[in-house]
């Protein structure tokens, strides 16, 4: 069964949520989590989101993206960019990849998905039956997956 998750690096809620989806995989090892960067939180979020997608290109989105949500304080550029380097990223490839047309076309697809299923604010969750917004209990993503297994809205 598939979770998908639209969340911005910023948002208080969509790290609030972390520890409840990470738990739920640990529950529930049939769960597909898709992680969708949906950046409507200001310029750093824009930035946040090309770091985990170009980490991506160098095999470290999980690393790079689990310690974007685990930051605590202002995620500002320099607090990015430190975190890509504590991950373990080439810095300089990076910068570059960032830039990279995948980059560009997932960010749009991931806004136009939004807009189309008319989704404002983060986090969002969706099984096959529908939407959820905001940050909800573990109790309540259990229950939109049962949902969804037997195929109930």
């Amino acid at each position: 069964m598939t979770l998908v998750e639209f969340f911005d690096y910023r948002c208080g809620y969509c790290k609030r949520m972390t520890p409840e989806i990470n738990a739920l995989i640990e529950e529930d090892p049939k769960v597909r989590i898709v992680m969708k960067e949906f950046p409507i939180l200001g310029p750093e979020s824009i930035i946040a989101s090309r770091v985990a997608l170009a980490a991506k290109m160098q095999d470290l989105y999980a690393p790079v993206h689990d310690a974007l949500m685990n930051h605590r304080g202002e995620l500002d550029t320099d607090a990015i960019y430190a975190i890509a380097e504590g991950e373990g990223l080439d810095m300089e490839r990076l910068r570059a990849d960032m830039q990279h047309p995948d980059v560009d076309a997932t960010l749009r697809r991931n806004m136009e998905l939004a807009d189309t299923l008319n989704i404002r604010g983060t986090p969002a969750f969706i099984t096959r039956n529908g939407i959820t917004p905001g940050a909800v209990s573990r109790s309540t993503l259990r229950d939109m997956l049962a949902s969804a297994r037997k195929g109930n809205s």
